[in-house]
Order: structure tokens, then sequence, then C-alpha cells
């Protein structure tokens, strides 16, 4: 009786496992710890998505909307795997860069899509995402539309 009683707790444990699993199969939800997913919802939208590997050894995936390259960091990785979180960034090399006034009005009227300047006073604009356990495809695609929203505006914010 025990070994039965062993074996069914064990079956019982691995189902709950694999339930308690993000669900990434077929499309339906995406997180940072599976790049591939983040990806193909980006390929799904039309847009290109180049996965690569940056100098820490993390994913970065690569792509573009309206003709401005962009990256998609990965955050909180163990080992370039299980990473947690997500960052779009672009930056922008400006002859004259921007000022720090015009930076901050920009960050004062926006809740998405920060801006800061880099040591060449370049704008650089970023929207962080915290992906811990996933999210909906859909929810994903809505934070996808928003960011290629924000750098259209911020492109014409810059006269870019």
């Amino acid at each position: 009786m025990r070994g039965k009683l062993t074996l069914g707790l064990a079956a019982s444990v691995c189902a709950l496992t694999v339930l308690t699993q993000p669900v990434i199969a077929a499309g339906t939800s995406v997180s940072a710890a599976y790049p591939q997913s983040i990806s193909n919802a980006i390929q799904d939208q039309g847009y290109k998505a180049e996965i690569e590997t940056d100098s820490y050894g993390d994913p970065i995936i690569r792509s573009a909307a309206g003709g401005v390259n962009f990256a998609l960091t990965f955050y909180g990785c163990e080992n370039g795997k299980a990473c947690t979180d997500i960052m779009f960034a672009v930056a922008f090399d400006k002859p004259n860069g921007m000022s720090m006034s015009s930076m901050n009005s920009w960050n004062a009227e926006k809740a998405l899509g920060r801006v800061f300047l880099d040591d060449e006073k370049d704008p650089v604009l970023q929207h962080y995402i915290i992906s811990v356990d996933g999210m909906s495809r859909s929810t994903f695609d809505e934070n996808f539309s928003n960011w290629v929203a924000m750098m259209d505006e911020f492109t014409d914010y810059i006269d870019w």
C-alpha cells in the first residue's frame, strides 16, 4: 500500500508542477523566461524580431518599427536563462543632443517611456516591463503596441 501511495503522491506532484508552469504553448502567453515566445509575438504583429545574446550572456531581441531600430533587453536572468523582466530601449544619435529641460518635459508629461540623456546628451527612450510569471499574449500585444506608439510620438517630439 505504501508503494501505491508514494507513486500516487509523486504523480500528483508532477501534475501540479505541470499545471503551475506558465502556459507558453500555442501563443497564448509570453514570458521573459522564454525569449522565443516574445520574438514570436512580435513577428506575429508583422515586425522583425531577431534573438541574439548580449555581452552579459543574456538574450536580447533586435527589432524595428517606423524605420527606428530598437532592442528588448532581458533582466533577472540566471546564466542567460530564466529571465524575469524585459525592457524596450532605443537610443537616438542627435547632432546637438537633447536639452535637459526638453527631456524633463517629456518625462513629466508621459506615464510610459522614460527618457534619459547619455554622455553625449543623446536621448535614450526606455520602457520596463515586469513579467515574472509571464503575461497573456493580449497583454503583451498591448504593451508592444504602446511601445511602438510611444516611439512614434517620441520621434516626432525630437524631430527625428
